[in-house]
């Protein structure tokens, strides 16, 4: 590829120096057939060009391509971009390189659908085992759709903006944009590593906003081959998340844990998860296993060694830890919704000692299940002052029919 590279290059150099301006005069719409199927070729799957097609080779070569269709139901995935522009700088075809000045997208639409557990993508690109570089990526106002008939879930990403970098094919890659997801803008930023084998290392970072708690990830990507198409990737690494708890209740919070995940699937082990701020906070450590299959679910297990309830939940100027409790369960029982992200909660807890409105209590321990939007059951015993006994045990309905029963 280097040398076929190379000798394009000192060809087109050559030619072009005698024909400078021919590519002005030519009508390149009236060669669509050719330009997609070339691109079809090139790409292993079909491609429509139903725009205008702008080329010019000097002094940079320059491809403008409107109204542009990948594949389609036959030849997943289907993308569709409003625009693209591709600038490759000339020096750098000597050398056998491709160096992308500029790839940009406008308004792309890419719909993915997750069969037998992957992605079908196609064929793999051809003609492109040379060095390849992009100095600059950008996407605007583009869309991805995703949908997994498995789960009958899907998912829908808007107006998505990113500006990015690659070294090369195999990366490191980095990049920075922003998304809307259900209603809600998220910035987020990433970078890599090069790819060692099947394995790519990341970070990722993902802000915060009302519906999702800040996300930094420090992982790999381990991908694997699937027979169906492209198997969506285990990551294994390290996740923290930070947010703050809405309601009657406001306060920071911060988890960190060992991410295991594939597709539908994840676990956090070595889990500590903080509440309150620093010098009211309380520690848990724990495991959490989530399970995103048709049947969601999601477990969790959480133990202290003491629960300040009059530190963690009297800052100056707060209500008692007590009359706090009170007004959460309050509006606990007015709740439309106790599912986290409309996936069903069941919690196990434990702690030796908790201190709440100046008592000790000794050998905590609880739970809960969320099973719909409006009902769960709820456990908690402890052993309270002069050896006395506290247990609570039943089912919590809210909503209009709130109760406890």
């Amino acid at each position: 590829m280097r040398e076929t590279l190379t000798i394009l290059a000192v060809l087109l150099i050559l030619v072009l120096s005698a024909a400078l301006a021919v590519p002005y005069f030519v009508n390149w719409d009236a060669e669509r057939g050719l330009v997609e199927a070339q691109l079809s070729n090139v790409l292993g799957r079909p491609v429509k060009v139903r725009g205008a097609i702008n080329l010019k080779l000097l002094p940079t070569p320059y491809l403008r391509l409107a109204n542009v269709q990948l594949g389609g139901p036959a030849a997943p995935p289907e993308i569709k971009v409003d625009e693209i522009q591709l600038e490759i700088a000339l020096p750098p075809l000597l050398r056998g390189e491709v160096d992308f000045v500029e790839a940009k997208l406008v308004r792309p639409h890419v719909a993915l659908k997750i069969m037998d557990g992957a992605l079908p993508l196609g064929p793999p690109l051809r003609h492109f085992s040379g060095p390849m570089r992009f100095e600059r990526i950008s996407v605007g106002n583009g869309t991805l759709a995703l949908s997994d008939p498995t789960t009958g879930r899907s998912y829908r990403f808007t107006n998505i903006s990113l500006s990015a970098q690659a070294v090369s094919l195999a990366g490191p890659f980095k990049g920075e944009g922003r998304l809307v997801f259900a209603g809600q803008q998220t910035a987020f930023r990433f970078s890599t590593g090069a790819q060692q084998g099947n394995a790519l290392p990341f970070k990722l970072i993902v802000d915060e906003n009302k519906q999702h708690p800040r996300a930094d990830i420090e992982a790999s990507l381990n991908f694997i081959r699937s027979q169906t198409g492209f198997a969506l990737p285990l990551v294994a690494g390290k996740l923290k998340l930070a947010g703050h708890l809405e309601g009657k209740i406001l306060m920071p919070w911060r988890l960190e844990g060992t991410l295991q995940a594939q597709l539908r699937k994840a676990t956090l082990r070595d889990l500590d998860l903080h509440l309150g701020d620093e010098e009211h906070a309380v520690s848990f450590a724990g495991s959490a296993d989530f399970d995103l299959g048709a049947t969601p679910r999601a477990n969790a297990t959480l133990k202290a060694h003491q629960i300040d309830l009059d530190r963690l939940l009297s800052p100056i100027g707060a209500p008692a830890a007590m009359q706090r409790l009170t007004h959460a369960a309050s509006a606990l029982l007015d709740s439309e919704d106790l599912m986290i992200s409309g996936v069903p909660l069941a919690l196990a807890w434990s702690a030796d000692t908790a201190i709440l409105g100046g008592e000790t209590l000794s050998g905590l321990s609880g739970g809960f299940a969320v099973s719909d939007k409006a009902a769960a059951w709820v456990r908690f015993q402890a052993d309270g002052p002069g050896g006395s006994h506290l247990l609570l045990d039943g089912d919590v309905e809210t909503g209009s029919a709130a109760g406890f029963k």
